[in-house]
């Protein structure tokens, strides 16, 4: 008798083993699903004026869903005077510690210029743009030049601490009209000394995502120049630097 006891108590514990673990398993697999839904997006806040040489401030407040983001892996301003994204320049944010990211900075003339934040967190990147009017703003000639090359973003994830022989992912977010380009045909084109190497990049899960993977033989600094195409007569190529070791 006591050993039929015993064997009912066993699988009576065993069976609220079981429940509990599969009820772990239930809320760990809802956390998931609730993680993969969440998105990241950035609030680009910009002034519509200013006035030449006047100090501006510019932040963006990063969200994972409806949370605050710290900790961005990074957070970089670009901007660049319209119709001129050729001659465009970067700048480092400063990390409030809020879930915003900040700089002070001026312009020195009339214009209208694009400021753009590339932000990347979360194994996500977004990179939202909105446009300040310098002074007079732009003259008629300048107006002349709007287009397409406010229609495109380009921003490769330059990699960092890259050995010779390792091989090494290669990341380019791109979008057009200030969404995500799906299904373009991006290519890496890798120079060093007059030797040149291509590799084809793939969309990633994340949509505008495109990633290749390449071994560095040896060291040097490489010029990696970015390509797009897609269907719509859409060709554009940057060109960056990466450093070997």
């Amino acid at each position: 008798m006591m050993r039929k006891w015993i064997v009912l108590l066993l699988l009576m514990v065993g069976l609220i083993t079981l429940a509990a673990c599969g009820e772990n398993e239930d809320k760990n697999s809802q956390k998931e699903e609730v993680e993969a839904l969440k998105q990241l997006t950035a609030e680009l806040h910009v002034p519509e004026t200013v006035n030449v040489d006047e100090e501006v401030e510019i932040s963006t407040t990063v969200l994972y869903g409806d949370d605050k983001v710290t900790d961005a892996d990074e957070v970089v301003y670009e901007l660049w005077e319209d119709g001129k994204k050729d001659a465009s320049y970067k700048l480092e944010s400063t990390n409030n510690e809020d879930g915003t990211y900040s700089l002070k900075t001026s312009f020195d003339k009339d214009g209208v210029f694009t400021v753009q934040v590339h932000v990347t967190a979360k194994d996500q990147h977004t990179m939202p743009s909105s446009n300040i009017t310098v002074g007079e703003g732009a003259s008629h000639d300048a107006n002349a030049d709007h287009g397409s090359t406010n229609e495109f973003s380009l921003h490769f994830m330059e990699p960092k601490d890259v050995k010779a022989g390792a091989e090494t992912e290669l990341m380019s977010h791109v979008q057009m009209h200030s969404e995500p380009l799906e299904n373009a045909e991006v290519r890496y084109e890798i120079i060093l000394d007059g030797n040149t190497d291509w590799v084809d990049a793939k969309m990633t899960d994340n949509a505008g995502e495109y990633t290749g993977m390449y071994t560095f033989e040896e060291a040097g600094t490489y010029h990696v120049n970015v390509h797009v195409k897609d269907d719509a007569d859409l060709h554009e190529h940057q060109e960056y630097e990466v450093v070997v070791k």
